[in-house]
């Protein structure tokens, strides 16, 4: 018997593919965004909250889709890639910026927590996005959780505009990932990449993307 599961991909990516799977999670987060408002003004909290941090875990796939193009010849890294690619906590780890940009971050340094799957924060916001869908019983004495309670009022206006602040609309260009991958590719979390990154930055402005 088939199985009714259509088999995940997870081999390499061209720029032209790349730039594909962009675009549709660009897209598919301002349309998540879209019906996210649409509950927020319908007095739907708990519904907004999850709508706005499942478009916050497509704009993680950008930067996810940015590494499997850059490891095109590294099983490795590829298969590590694809595995946070289809990783809750891995996608909603930018969530954290506006939070530190508001504190005074303004280094990669200072906000290196961003890119860093195992920090609190993913797990807090995956498990309000669960929190928000489904109702639960907790702690040793059985306590019940419904979403219109567990949610806090000021949260799903407060993450949907974190959802906002990341969707950039710009388009990525099959030109831009080529050159990023021309760039980037060397010098791949290693102690030149910032230097590399500075030069690809450059490239783009020279070149008008």
């Amino acid at each position: 018997m088939a199985s009714s599961k259509p088999s995940q991909y997870r081999g390499p990516l061209s720029p032209a593919m790349a730039a594909e799977g962009i675009a549709l999670a660009r897209k598919n987060a301002a349309r998540l965004i879209a019906d996210a408002e649409l509950m927020l003004e319908n007095e739907r909290p708990p519904s907004a909250a999850a709508l706005a941090i499942l478009a916050i875990e497509e704009l993680g796939k950008v930067q996810i889709i940015k590494r499997i193009v850059l490891h095109s010849d590294d099983a490795k890294q590829l298969k590590d890639a694809w595995k946070e690619y289809r990783s809750h906590r891995a996608k909603n780890v930018m969530w954290i910026l506006p939070k530190l940009a508001s504190e005074g971050a303004n280094t990669m340094m200072q906000l290196r927590q961003a890119t860093d799957i195992d920090r609190d924060h993913t797990a807090m916001l995956d498990s309000v996005k669960q929190l928000s869908f489904y109702t639960d019983c907790f702690t040793e004495k059985a306590r019940w959780s419904e979403p219109g309670e567990a949610v806090d009022a000021p949260f799903a206006p407060a993450i949907l505009a974190t959802a906002r602040l990341l969707n950039r609309e710009a388009e990525t260009s099959e030109r831009e990932l080529e050159l990023w991958v021309e760039y980037l590719a060397p010098h791949y979390a290693k102690p030149t990449m910032g230097d590399a990154l500075l030069a690809f930055q450059r490239r783009l402005f020279d070149e008008g993307l």
